[in-house]
């Protein structure tokens, strides 16, 4: 019989898979990157006290599975990630830049308003954390590109 692995063991697994998903994601390999964050959710999913990092691995599996297209299960997941961050301290920009990006992925599957309502649900998260200038002009520029495709601009 397997001998079970302590919480700092899983740990160290979760945290490995998650470093060999973004190395993978970096290098454009979709596939292995969805592999190593699946197998890092499922470890970090055993632990308590883990959920900011279990946000991360779904966060980033969304965006893994939203470029190949699969917008409906990368919503799921992002929405997923966004209750688990609702119970970290200190995660406003992480919670931010997931708003960001499921507002995104609504704004891909063309429901425009709600999508909308989500870029500028980001900003206002955005306000007041410092270093993230850069994302805080990308959602303006979604927001507009939203209320473009609405053919208000």
């Amino acid at each position: 019989m397997a001998e079970e692995l302590s919480a700092q063991e899983v740990f160290k697994l979760g945290c490995a898979y998650f470093e060999a998903g973004v190395e993978a994601y970096q290098q454009r390999e979709l596939e292995r990157a969805k592999q190593y964050f699946a197998a890092a959710s499922q470890a970090f999913s055993r632990l308590t006290g883990a959920d900011e990092m279990l946000a991360q691995c779904l966060m980033n599996l969304a965006a893994c599975i939203s470029e190949q297209g699969q917008l409906a299960d990368a919503e799921k997941l992002y929405r997923h990630a966004l209750t688990l961050y609702d119970g970290v301290e200190g995660a406003q920009a992480d919670r931010a830049h997931c708003t960001m990006n499921l507002a995104t992925c609504i704004h891909q599957q063309g429901r425009l308003a709600e999508a909308e309502s989500l870029y500028r649900h980001a900003l206002t998260m955005f306000d007041g954390v410092e270093g993230v200038q850069a994302d805080r002009a990308a959602c303006i520029m979604n927001l507009a590109n939203c209320i473009s495709d609405q053919g208000r601009l």
